[in-house]
Formats: C-alpha cells, sequence, structure tokens
C-alpha cells in the first residue's frame, strides 16, 4: 500500500514538471489590454472550471472513504457473527447441562443476536447490491440456521446429551473466514478508487495553481491561500490514510493472533505463540498472562515477557482491574494506587507506566494481562490485542473439559472403557521399550492388572433399585481412587459392574497385594445396610501376557475363578 501512494507522489511530480515545461511563453501581444482580458477571462473561466473539477474529486474522494468504512464495518460485524456463534455453542451446552428456564433464556438471546448479526452483514451489500457477498452471506445463513435446527432437534429430544464442538462450528467460522477475505478484497478495490480519485484531484488542483500564476497580481494573494488551503486539507487526508494503514494492519495482526490461539490445543501452545509475540511486537514490555484457577481463588502463569517475577500466590482479589472489571492504565489515571498484585510482581519498585487489561469472554473473567515499559501510543493496540485472549483460552478450557467427558464415567468418576484401551496398550508398549534396554539378568519391567467384579450386584439392584445400585458403584470406584497412591495408578470402569486398575511397575507379587488390600476395604464398606464384596482376578506383564487382549483375559479368568471359589477372593492367574 505505501508502495502505491509512493508511486501516485511521483507521478504527480512527473505531471508538475511536464506542465511546467509545457507552458508556453508569454508573447507581447498578449500586453494588449483587450487581450490580456480575454486571456484573464479565459484563464479565470478554466479555473472555475478546474475547481468544480477539484470539488467533485474531494466529494468522490469523500465518498469512496465512506465505502472503505462500510467495508471495515462489514468485518467487524463478520466477526462479530463468529463471535456470537461460539457464545451460542457455550450457552447451547449449559443448556443441556442444566435443562433451566434461565440458560434457556439465555441461549434464546444468543440466537436473536447471531441472528441480527446477519441480517446487518446483509445490509451492507444491499445498497447498492453486491451478489458475490450476498451468495456468500445467504450460504452463511443456511449454514446457522441448519446448526440452530440441529440444537432445536437436540432440545426437543429432552434427553441428556455430551456437550461437544461439533463440525458446525468450523464450517461456520469457515464461511464467516470466506467473507472477510472477499470483503478484503472489495476493501482493497475501494482503496485503490480512493487513490485515482486522490491523484485526478491532485492534477486538476496543480493545474489550475499553475494556470492561477498567469493571473494578475491580484489574484496572486488569493491563489497562495488557496493553495495553503488545499495543502491541509492533502494533509489531514494524509493523516488519516496514514491511520487507516495503521488500523488494518493492527486488524491483520489481530486476525492472525486469534486465528493462532484458536488452533491451539494446548497451554504450553498459548505459551509459545504469545511470548513470541510480546517479544517481536513489544521487546521492552515486562509482565505475564495470568489465568484463574478452576478453584477461582489463585493467579496461574499462562506466558510471562522480559524479567519479571511470577507470584506464586497471588488471587484474583489482588487485582484492582480484575475486581473492576476494567482496563487500567497507571499513565491514564489521575491518582495511582498500587494493587496487591502489582506488588506481588514488582516488590517496592513500582513502575509509572503500567496496563492491566482483564480477559473476559461469554460475561466470566478468564485473567489477567499485566504490562509494563509499554508505549502510551500503543496502549490502545495493546488493549485491543489483550481482548484476543480470552475466547481462545475459554475455547481451549472447553475442549479439554470436553475431552475429559469423553474419558471419563459420568456414575463413578473413573477412567471409561474408551480409555482403558488407550492406555492399556500404550502402557504396554512403554514396558516393552523399557524391556529391550534392560541387561541380560536382570528382573523385566512388569505391569499389574487387577479385574474385579461386584459379588451378587444385581441382588442390590432387584432388593432396592438401580439407585442403590450406582451407589454401591460409585462407593467402589472411590474405594478404587483411594487406592491409587501412586501418579501413574489409573482405575478405569470396565463395564457395568466389572472394574480394571492398571499398576505400572508392579510385578504379580505387588498387585496380589494391592488387590488384597483393596478387597478388605471394600468389605468394610456398606450401603443400605449390606455390606459389599467383591472379587478379584490378578495378571502381571510379561508373564501372563504380552497384548493388551492377552493380559485382560487372563486377569478376568483369574477373577472367574474367584467367583467359582466362593467370591470375596483374590485369585492370581499363577494359580490356575
Amino acid at each position: 500500500m505505501q508502495n502505491a501512494f509512493s508511486t501516485a507522489d511521483s507521478s504527480d511530480q512527473s505531471l508538475l514538471d511536464e506542465i511546467e515545461v509545457g507552458l508556453p511563453n508569454p508573447k507581447p501581444r498578449l500586453k494588449v489590454k483587450g487581450w490580456r482580458s480575454w486571456v484573464y477571462g479565459g484563464a479565470g473561466l478554466l479555473l472555475g472550471v478546474f475547481g468544480i473539477a477539484g470539488t467533485l474529486g474531494l466529494f468522490a474522494i469523500q465518498e469512496a472513504r465512506r465505502q472503505v468504512d462500510r467495508s471495515l464495518e462489514a468485518i467487524e460485524v463478520a466477526q462479530t457473527i463468529d463471535y456470537h456463534q461460539i457464545q451460542l455453542l457455550f450457552r447451547f451446552n449449559n443448556y443441556l447441562e442444566s435443562r433451566q428456564e434461565a440458560d434457556n433464556k439465555l441461549y434464546q438471546l444468543g440466537q436473536e443476536q447471531l441472528l441480527d448479526s446477519i441480517d446487518k452483514l446483509k445490509s451492507f451489500h444491499a445498497q447498492p447490491p453486491n451478489p458475490e457477498q450476498l451468495k456468500e452471506i445467504e450460504a452463511l445463513s443456511a449454514l446457522v440456521q441448519s446448526k440452530l435446527e440441529e440444537q432445536q432437534n437436540l432440545i426437543n429430544t429432552e434427553q441428556e446429551a455430551t456437550p461437544i464442538l461439533d463440525d458446525s462450528y468450523y464450517n461456520v467460522h469457515s464461511q464467516i473466514n470466506q467473507i472477510v477475505q472477499n470483503e478484503r478484497r472489495i476493501l482493497d478495490r475501494r482503496v485503490i478508487t480512493v487513490d485515482s480519485y486522490r491523484l485526478l484531484t491532485n492534477f486538476l488542483l496543480i493545474l489550475g495553481s499553475l494556470l492561477g500564476l498567469s493571473l494578475a497580481i491580484a489574484l496572486y494573494q488569493e491563489q497562495r491561500r488557496e493553495q495553503r488551503e488545499l495543502g491541509v486539507i492533502d494533509h489531514d487526508y494524509q493523516e488519516k490514510e496514514d491511520t487507516l494503514n495503521h488500523k488494518l494492519q493492527v486488524l491483520q495482526l489481530e486476525q492472525k493472533l486469534s486465528s493462532l490461539l484458536l488452533t491451539c490445543r494446548s497451554t504450553e501452545e498459548i505459551k509459545t505463540i504469545l511470548e513470541d509475540f510480546f517479544r517481536r511486537w513489544f521487546p521492552q514490555a515486562r509482565g505475564a498472562v495470568l489465568e484463574i484457577s478452576a478453584s477461582r481463588d489463585t493467579l496461574v502463569e499462562i506466558a510471562r515477557f522480559g524479567e519479571v517475577e511470577l507470584p506464586s500466590l497471588a488471587m484474583p482479589s489482588d487485582c484492582w482491574a480484575m475486581r473492576r472489571g476494567e482496563c487500567y492504565h497507571s499513565s491514564q489515571a489521575e491518582f495511582t494506587y498500587p494493587c496487591g498484585l502489582c506488588h506481588h510482581l514488582h516488590g517496592e519498585l513500582i513502575p509509572d507506566n503500567i496496563i492491566c487489561i482483564p480477559l473476559q469472554a461469554h460475561e466470566q473473567l478468564i485473567g489477567i494481562l499485566h504490562l509494563t515499559n509499554v508505549d502510551p501510543k500503543s496502549q490502545k493496540i495493546v488493549e485491543s490485542f489483550g481482548q484476543q485472549l480470552a475466547l481462545p483460552l475459554a475455547v481451549m478450557h472447553l475442549q479439554e473439559q470436553l475431552k475429559q467427558l469423553s474419558y471419563r464415567d459420568s456414575n463413578t468418576g473413573l477412567y471409561n472403557r474408551r480409555f482403558l484401551d488407550e492406555i492399556l496398550e500404550r502402557t504396554l508398549l512403554t514396558a516393552i521399550r523399557r524391556n529391550e534396554s534392560v541387561s541380560l539378568g536382570a528382573s523385566p519391567y512388569s505391569v499389574g492388572l487387577i479385574f474385579l467384579d461386584v459379588d451378587k450386584f444385581k441382588d442390590f439392584n432387584t432388593r432396592f433399585g438401580h439407585a442403590v445400585g450406582d451407589q454401591v458403584l460409585q462407593t467402589l470406584g472411590q474405594t478404587m481412587l483411594e487406592s491409587c497412591r501412586r501418579g501413574e495408578d489409573l482405575a478405569c470402569r470396565y463395564g457395568g459392574e466389572e472394574f480394571i486398575l492398571i499398576l505400572p511397575g508392579m510385578d504379580e507379587d505387588m498387585t496380589y497385594q494391592r488387590a488384597e488390600q483393596i478387597r478388605l476395604a471394600v468389605s468394610q464398606k456398606a450401603v443400605s445396610n449390606c455390606r459389599i464384596t467383591i472379587s478379584l482376578g490378578v495378571a502381571a506383564f510379561p508373564s501372563a501376557g504380552q497384548t493388551p487382549s492377552e493380559l485382560l483375559k487372563a486377569a478376568n479368568m483369574a477373577m472367574l475363578k474367584a467367583k467359582l471359589n466362593g467370591r470375596n477372593q483374590t485369585v492370581r492367574i499363577s494359580q490356575l
């Protein structure tokens, strides 16, 4: 863009040089008073023509700039649609989980906001009509309508449903990106139109100025005044043009940052992107991005910039900006009073230039962006960038929650069969690799497996109902979780009343001892005044099996033998 304007300026200068060279020398006969009258009259007429043309050019420039502003507004509305659709997904998931009327109202409000934004986007291309963009917007509207119908069908079923981030979000997001890209192309064309009008207007004004120099001395001062006015207009236009270019660059940078953050799947990825971003664009800045923990009582580091000591026990209530929910600039405040977070980060030497930006998404406070040594001219830009951080953090946590839901059994809180199949295979592959590096004569690395089943579980359901049966499973699940004293121990629900405990690094004897401890602990539990007993089978890799299916089969056979022997006991596969 800058090259284009530089080229335009050089073209203006070349045109000016050509005009100056091509002006004919005045002939003596022009000194005749009658001829001077005709010359001055003709020059005045030409000046009038050029003045009218220049005025029309200025109006054309203003109209073209209005079209540029219209394109910027359309891009902003498209981004608002993207925000509303992810907000609607959050509210839809909340309503599916709670089935509360308040959540339903929020969901309906989100639908209205989403549809209103789409209608607003259509209005930008209705007059004058833009068939290409209207077609893309209609496609977006169809995707949104399809998504809303699917959500309504799920609501009408009135059945429990697991929240998911389905493909419709990505389809709508992709369509919005296509609309934004088309709008940027339109914006580029409109900027070129502004440049063309500016070149033509400048040409006419310069030519009119040269003609004005040939007028009488009485008109000379008036011409100079007009030139000064034109210079002010051109300077004002150039400043606004530079501002527009700067805004476009910031907008493009924000889009790239937001796109990168939304593709992150872990906090480490977000940390890497943010630290690289602030190191490149704000090299003198020092600070950090802090996130509110799941317990909502402490602040956890996401990323840090420059030399700063992060607090270990900082709380959200320590920060003034987080309390108020508003951005805080110490350089713009009438008076400053450092909060507890500032003292945590900087000790007693509090910097003069501090900016704290609360990170909010979906009406919930996510964390804080705290920076120092930021140029006051860049504070608005930093604030705009800070607003891009909250949504990716919220999306990442939603994805983590959905992943946990897909791997957890909702009744007992243990890992489910799907997770068991993945983790057992991964654990055995790790054990095989470790055994390959073990020296000759050394004991192989073992993985213990306990297969347990609740004795006479159907009697609990028959006598007391399924609610009591669920309590039995929950009690057993809690006991298994308590037995996982090591970080690598994993308790899973295999199915029904059957459970699996994976014990990496434990052989058959150690696994048997752990099984007996669990059996004795469960035997002391009671539900509805009925004692719970379990039968357990013990097997260990590699002696009982080399694959997950072989190991599970061996432990299952040992458990069935415990059932046949009278229940409430533990049997090892080596005893069969």
